[in-house]
């Protein structure tokens, strides 16, 4: 059994509600070389919920005329519309990812928040581009909070080129948080800036790609080995990962093991195109177990 962490949150919400989980972010609409598709943290966060057996709310903001078709079947879809969707254009270059943002979607404001999900004892803040403000913790105050804190650290000029941001300039300091996730690609800045960006929260985990991901519990930095995968679109591993580390974290309490399963799930997820090739639950265990896979 791995480290186990005092996280303050109910689990007997889910019997008064039926929502255990809550995210929230915008839908987006991403052009890639191959087409279009349908993205955003906050969905990739609530379809991995999902699929991993727990109910799940998603509130978001998409543009009217822009339809998602099915792939929100499996989730409570709080769509609080809008006239234009996010809109990315994804390129693949030497250097990475290349970013263009096309349109963007208004904020969502506290004060949108149904009221019966603010005691849901699980909550993923997933911005994509600063649409929502890190003080939305405080209208949790019972839930464990996590954060995937890549929109925040967004920013792009006048042609809509997106480039990072060091974590002092975009946030300063965040509130306390459950936990934090960050990809290595989406600040500029070192790693003692981001420590100090997320001193207040028991845990910050940086996910580094291929290269597996480490993860700050306390004072003590621990190395979590990647997944072995043929990899197809990486497109929202990040977003799994963080989605799947809060479920096991709720199920657990016990950070280790929550990460180890992260890693599994985000590698998985990679081996497709899109939000149809998150994992179960069953597929992540028998992944871990060394079984092979069943589609």
């Amino acid at each position: 059994m791995g480290q186990t962490v005092a996280l303050q949150f109910t689990r007997a919400r889910e019997q008064i509600v039926g929502t255990t989980f809550v995210t929230i972010g915008h839908v987006t609409k991403d052009i890639t070389p191959t087409g279009t598709q349908v993205g955003g943290p906050g969905l990739y966060s609530a379809m991995t919920i999902a699929k991993l057996g727990h109910s799940v709310s998603l509130i978001t903001r998409i543009g009217r005329d822009y339809s998602i078709g099915s792939v929100d079947s499996l989730i409570d879809m709080i769509d609080l519309e809008a006239d234009v969707t996010t809109t990315f254009q994804n390129e693949e270059t030497d250097l990475g990812r290349q970013q263009t943002i096309i349109d963007v979607a208004p904020p969502i404001s506290t004060a949108e928040i149904p009221w019966e999900l603010l005691d849901s004892p699980v909550v993923l803040l997933a911005p994509v581009a600063g649409e929502i403000e890190p003080n939305f913790t405080a209208k949790f105050p019972k839930s464990l909070v996590g954060a995937g804190i890549q929109g925040w650290l967004r920013r792009w000029d006048t042609t809509g080129k997106v480039r990072a941001r060091s974590p002092k300039e975009a946030i300063g300091a965040l509130p306390p948080l459950g936990a934090v996730f960050v990809s290595a690609e989406d600040w500029s800045g070192s790693i003692a800036d981001m420590e100090e960006v997320a001193a207040a929260s028991p845990i910050l985990v940086v996910t580094q790609s291929a290269a597996g991901a480490r993860m700050k519990l306390g004072d003590s930095w621990h190395e979590i080995p990647p997944t072995k995968v043929n990899s197809v679109d990486p497109t929202g591993a990040g977003d799994v990962y963080a989605a799947s580390f809060l479920v096991r974290l709720y199920e657990t309490r016990d950070p280790l093991e929550s990460a180890h399963f992260a890693a599994c799930a985000a590698a998985l997820s990679i081996e497709g195109i899109g939000v149809t090739r998150i994992p179960t639950r069953e597929q992540i265990e028998n992944k871990r177990n060394g079984e092979p896979a069943k589609s």
